[in-house]
């Protein structure tokens, strides 16, 4: 039996000021779960403006990713710093 199937189960069973508390907080956490999700971008977007770049940081950065997001994909187009671990892309 599968979590809803047992809180239909509990429901029937249930007095009817229980069933209409419950539902209230279905109701709200369903809001709240809404909020947070639409915020999640939001949050995203707030982080990366914290972020501290330069005119040659953003020279750096490829503006075609969008095109060749398949390059910058694969593995055959990165090293991996044996210092650090970090993966990097190989500059041609």
């Amino acid at each position: 039996m599968n979590t809803k199937e047992r809180l239909l189960q509990e429901i029937e069973q249930a007095p009817d000021s229980l069933i209409e508390e419950t539902l209230n907080f279905l109701l709200s956490a369903k809001s709240s779960y809404a909020k947070s999700e639409s915020n999640v971008g939001e949050a995203i977007l707030k982080l990366l403006e914290e972020i501290p770049l330069d005119n040659d940081d953003l020279e750096k950065l490829p503006i075609d990713l969008a095109n060749q997001h398949d390059y910058y994909l694969s593995r055959e187009n990165l090293t991996t710093s044996r210092k650090t671990g970090t993966l990097s892309l190989n500059q041609d």
